[in-house]
């Protein structure tokens, strides 16, 4: 598993008072990926907005994970969501708010079998 770095980028959202952030990476190619994002600074947190995840071509791979890498303990990390197996293009929107707070990442891994790379972006909302 080879982690890919997130390169960010910000943008406000003068309506909810937040911003919105992008973090975004491609892993190598034939290599499994994993995107952890920056961690939510002190007095600040997140809220998922969507995840994708794009392969170069047809992919053989478990399924892309999203999921939350908790600032607690390890106790408290969990898998929100698996995409379909060998699928070429995966997204996830959440169907309710999901927030992280200080301390707290989104990571997402995206298995690559195959010569191929996965492009990987998270966007949230940040207050």
């Amino acid at each position: 598993m080879a982690a890919v770095t997130p390169t960010t980028d910000r943008a406000n959202v003068s309506r909810s008072g937040g911003a919105a952030v992008r973090y975004y990476g491609t892993g190598a190619s034939n290599t499994d990926a994993t995107l952890t994002t920056t961690a939510v600074a002190e007095h600040h947190k997140q809220k998922l907005s969507y995840v994708s995840v794009n392969y170069s071509g047809a992919a053989t791979q478990s399924g892309v994970t999203t999921g939350i890498t908790s600032g607690i303990s390890s106790g408290y990390s969990l898998t929100l969501n698996t995409g379909s197996s060998n699928a070429q293009t995966t997204v996830y929107v959440p169907s309710t708010p999901i927030w992280i707070f200080p301390g707290d990442s989104w990571v997402i891994t995206a298995l690559a079998g195959g010569s191929v790379t996965a492009a990987i972006v998270v966007v949230v909302e940040e207050h």
